[in-house]
């Protein structure tokens, strides 16, 4: 039984987490713990490879080796160093089947780097916001197909923690900026405490200014939206969709089974691409309240600063003074001050002047306009648009005639303006005046040099 935690570890246990390279071997430590699950606990060289060559072309950084400081050029001569390192100080072991050998984390580093882990989450409350960006980008990240239902519901779930979180931090931001401006009655030391104290314990300021500059959201943004991307491809989707149904209905494989599947997928992904997508404009929207706030209790605090010095009451004091000196004082002019007998009483009276009356202009003849110019005029007014709502949706029912539906690509297109309104059709396509709908495709077509999207155009049902 071991008495001290050094007995259950070698001497350079801790070197990796105290050279110069400290930062990346806590990351790709965490990520090899990481990947390596219940269900994949013994892994090849190559896989842990592999998974740190990912690793460092996603987050370039400088190679430099932990026992020389040299500079490595090539990645995955620099991983396969590093794993080395890691077994020559106890985090990996050694497991030797026959030929093969496998790796696994040390059970002393697990507890290490969970304890690690907790420990920056718990640091303060205001990593809770950067704490649900990163479970997302982590989660899609290391995501396994095996365990795709899982995977997606706690993404999910994470995205819509963040979303409530972000919105509860605009209004705790309105609320204090209410309360500011409408207690009038407030005193200095009282704004000072809430600037300093209550908002700070709110987690608004801190949190705020965490999540916008050291954990903003667009340092992963590009990476999960191309992950999103590439799971609702058709065929990761249609194994994820097999992993649905065998988790939720023991395998039974019917069409409602399978459209509740996709559906899951499609709707969960795309809220959080979509979040991802306007995050940044929500961020910019808090940073002007934040910033909104901030400035108007320093213009408050600055306003009742001044007025604790009370100017007319010194006014009144100097008023006094200058009555009971003599004449001798004036005389010398030590300041700009003359007697001035004819003011009096009536002096700031300030008489009605006569009003004059307005000048009465002539009115104009009643003027006969030209029939002719009228008519010139409503036409180039009046004119019928070639590219109106209108005019477009005479167009697709022309195109369509008897079907049901069309190709955007089976159009036939012999010049520009035939390219205007094949795109016209789609921006039109949410009218409610119009008698078609249009359904988006992946598809891409080539037409007068020019490449385009294709899309179905379809009949409404009257």
């Amino acid at each position: 039984m071991a008495n001290n935690f050094f007995e259950l570890v070698n001497d350079v246990f801790f070197n990796p987490l105290a050279n110069g390279n400290k930062r990346t071997n806590y990351d790709l430590l965490q990520l090899i713990n990481n990947k390596m699950s219940l269900d994949n606990l013994q892994v090849s060289k190559e896989d842990i490879v592999f998974w740190i060559c990912d690793y460092l072309e996603n987050c370039p950084i400088k190679l430099f080796d932990d026992e020389t400081n040299s500079l490595e050029a090539d990645i995955k001569t620099f991983a396969y160093n590093k794993v080395r390192y890691f077994v020559k100080c106890g985090w990996l072991v050694e497991d030797f089947e026959g030929v093969s050998v496998t790796y696994q984390l040390d059970e002393n580093g697990i507890k290490l780097l969970s304890a690690m882990e907790n420990a920056v989450k718990d640091d303060t409350k205001s990593l809770e916001f950067s704490g649900y960006v990163y479970s997302i980008y982590n989660s899609l990240y290391s995501f396994n197909m095996d365990h795709a239902v899982d995977i997606i519901e706690q993404v999910y779930n994470s995205s819509r923690e963040l979303d409530s979180m972000l919105r509860g931090l605009n209004v705790n931001i309105k609320k204090f900026l209410a309360k500011l401006i409408m207690e009038n009655k407030a005193e200095p030391k009282e704004i000072l405490e809430t600037i300093f104290f209550d908002y700070q314990k709110k987690v608004v300021l801190k949190a705020f200014k965490n999540f916008r500059e050291r954990d903003n959201p667009s340092k992963y943004k590009l990476f999960i939206e191309d992950k999103i991307e590439m799971l609702l491809a058709e065929d990761r989707l249609n194994v994820m969709i097999n992993n649905y149904i065998k988790v939720k209905y023991d395998g039974v494989n019917t069409t409602d089974n399978y459209d509740i599947a996709k559906e899951f997928f499609e709707t969960k992904l795309n809220f959080i691409r979509d979040q991802f997508e306007d995050i940044e404009e929500y961020i910019q929207m808090l940073d002007k309240r934040n910033t909104k706030y901030i400035t108007t209790a320093r213009s408050r605090l600055n306003f009742l600063l001044n007025e604790e010095t009370n100017i007319e009451g010194k006014l009144i004091e100097c008023l006094k003074g200058i009555e009971k000196v003599d004449d001798d004082f004036f005389e010398d002019s030590y300041f700009e001050l003359f007697m001035g007998n004819n003011i009096d009483q009536y002096s700031l009276y300030t008489p009605s002047t006569k009003r004059s009356k307005p000048k009465v202009e002539q009115l104009v003849d009643i003027y006969e306009d030209d029939p002719v110019e009228i008519e010139k005029v409503a036409k180039r007014l009046f004119m019928e648009n070639q590219f109106s709502v209108k005019k477009i949706n005479e167009f697709v029912i022309s195109q369509l005639k008897d079907k049901t539906q069309i190709h955007a690509k089976d159009i036939k297109i012999f010049e520009f303006n035939d390219i205007l309104k094949i795109f016209l059709v789609q921006l039109y396509s949410c009218n409610k005046g119009i008698v078609y709908r249009v359904k988006y495709l992946t598809d891409s077509y080539k037409s007068l040099g020019y490449q385009m999207n294709d899309y179905i155009i379809e009949r409404k049902a009257i």
